[in-house]
């Protein structure tokens, strides 16, 4: 079975292995939270897995708000992406209002 909506802004290791995109699709695994419009994951080509990235690391919840815009690193490890969740850890910025927009990278071996 696909996805359940289209999926954007492919990234691909320098293997092919890895391929990172957002989507808003629901149906595709992880923890994803219903404030979050737009998520992002990583396609293990060889493996035949797709895992949510926009989650805070070490298998916590996914993100209330929308990320998107991934990159990976050229051997698949890392996925960096824009965000603006506010349940991801790291620094958040406190003048009122939360951050609108924050860079996250992820880990895929974990913390």
């Amino acid at each position: 079975m696909g996805a359940d909506a289209t999926s954007n802004f492919p990234a691909i290791s320098d293997s092919g292995r890895y391929v990172a995109f957002t989507t808003q699709a629901t149906n595709l695994g992880g923890p994803i939270d219903a404030g979050a419009s737009q998520n992002v994951y990583v396609y293990d080509a060889e493996d035949e897995q797709t895992s949510l990235v926009s989650r805070e690391s070490g298998g916590g919840p996914g993100g209330d708000d929308a990320s998107r815009v991934p990159d990976i690193s050229g051997s698949g490890r890392f996925v960096a992406f824009a965000t603006e969740a506010t349940n991801l850890g790291g620094p958040v910025y406190t003048g009122g209002v939360p951050d609108p927009t924050s860079i996250y990278r992820f880990d895929l071996l974990g913390p």
